[in-house]
């Protein structure tokens, strides 16, 4: 909700809403036997769902939180640390990104998600991905997520421990939003979980790097 070709109210987004949001999903579609995989704001949204999920956290028991049966987090968001550069007081006098509704934000967002530049240089691929913002209509999403501190307050810093199922953690070795070191904390912090790193890949491996990808959760499936 509040991206690609989705309903996209004019709401206060956090990440509850999408925990809350995705559990009545599942409720309505009667899913009870599922992998649930996310990657960057979603993998947050995947750890925060199955964090809840098994610990019986709800705002009622009638919304009880249908349980994962493994979770896949890739490149996830959600460790404060991290997640402080983004949505934390920005120091003074510090210069403002380009908006991401234009051709400056889109060389930015592009260079810094894949790791070969041939994703993100030239004419051609920055039409393309300005085309493709301004097609979605999320951007007020995307502003209401950026100058939300409150999100701060739902890292999950200290709740990893919590995740008992089943877990794989795969990141893009060349990542250039969320460091490496991000997928190490996920991996340490989750009891039995495996990390894979795909080298040559940035944000977005299953894009990037298609069949390191797969070869990596297929086995893990």
């Amino acid at each position: 909700m509040g991206f690609g070709t989705s309903d996209k109210p004019m709401i206060d987004y956090a990440i509850q809403t999408w925990v809350d949001f995705l559990g009545e999903f599942l409720r309505r579609k009667k899913v009870t036997d599922f992998t649930l995989m996310g990657e960057s704001l979603g993998g947050w949204i995947s750890a925060q769902y199955t964090i809840q999920a098994l610990d019986g956290i709800a705002a009622d028991p009638a919304f009880a939180l249908p349980k994962p049966s493994k979770l896949v987090l890739c490149d996830a968001a959600g460790r404060h640390d991290t997640m402080a550069k983004t949505f934390g007081p920005k120091a003074a006098g510090a210069e403002a990104p380009p908006p991401s509704a234009s051709l400056a934000g889109q060389k930015a967002l592009l260079g810094a998600v894949f790791h070969d530049p041939r994703w993100s240089s030239g004419p051609a691929a920055l039409k393309r991905g300005f085309a493709w913002s301004l097609s979605k209509g999320d951007a007020w999403t995307i502003h209401s997520v950026y100058t939300n501190p409150g999100l701060l307050n739902e890292t999950v810093d200290g709740k990893l421990k919590d995740i008992t199922i089943p877990t794989l953690v795969v990141w893009g070795a060349d990542d250039g939003l969320l460091p490496p070191a991000d997928g190490q904390f996920f991996a340490e912090g989750i009891p039995g979980s495996r990390l894979v790193t795909i080298p040559d890949s940035g944000h977005a491996p299953m894009i990037e790097t298609p069949q390191a990808f797969l070869a990596a959760v297929e086995s893990f499936l």
